[in-house]
């Protein structure tokens, strides 16, 4: 600290922040499937659509997992992972000749506007025991700009042992988010394939939602879609 006669001080405070773990866990999600019923059919590409909402004063999020049900897969041929991604905080993905494969908005009290970001499918690698690289499913990676912020949030996916499609987003920044929507894209080149007929099968998925206070909540979400009523 500096006076106007140009003098100097110096000191230190301590700042601790404490009851987190009183604050309510309560983030609501939604996912259905769009796109017509012949769109649910084996071998076509229905789209996703994700929208979770959160009430204020709660803890924020820290980590969501999707775990799809079994009638839904990664089409390999579309899911092609052309974009370049180092994971960093200042390093931007690379991504000139990749498709976006959907889109998605995220809504905070302290920004004055929405962070909004095209969707993009990025290589994924890992390094073994002996250093030897390793190709693994691709990740969804979403640049989120707007009000001078710029954020890039990486979803990462696998298959579990039941073989069903695991979507994480585990590094979400401790921030307070009142909206988040997600959307991938349908269609001919939608990222995602029904492997058996999805309205004949369980629409049932798992979701995880981990809270920057340690609070877990696990349900089970059934996927809304245009399946006709018995």
């Amino acid at each position: 600290m500096r006076s106007a006669l140009g003098t100097a001080a110096s000191g230190a405070a301590d700042l601790a922040f404490g009851g987190c773990d009183a604050l309510a866990f309560a983030p609501k999600l939604a996912v259905k499937l769009t796109g017509r019923r012949r769109a649910l059919r084996t071998g076509k590409h229905p789209g996703v659509v994700a929208e979770l909402r959160q009430r204020a004063g709660q803890a924020n999020i820290r980590q969501v997992a999707v775990t799809l049900p079994k009638s839904l897969a990664l089409d390999p041929d579309n899911a092609q992972a052309l974009c370049e991604y180092a994971e960093a905080i200042k390093v931007d993905p690379n991504c000139p000749r990749a498709p976006i494969v959907g889109s998605a908005k995220a809504v905070t009290p302290i920004l004055g506007e929405p962070l909004k970001g095209p969707v993009h499918v990025a290589k994924n690698v890992r390094v073994s025991s002996t250093g030897q690289t390793i190709r693994t499913l691709p990740i969804l990676v979403i640049p989120l700009r707007g009000d001078g912020v710029r954020l890039n949030l990486r979803g990462t996916t696998a298959v579990s042992r039941s073989g069903r499609l695991v979507t994480t987003f585990a590094t979400v920044p401790d921030a307070p988010v009142s909206r988040f929507d997600l959307r991938i894209k349908g269609g001919k080149r939608g990222i995602l394939v029904a492997s058996h007929s999805v309205c004949k099968r369980s629409r049932l998925a798992r979701v995880t939602l981990d809270g920057q206070n340690g609070k877990r909540i696990r349900k089970g979400q059934k996927l809304a879609a245009a399946c006709r009523k018995r």
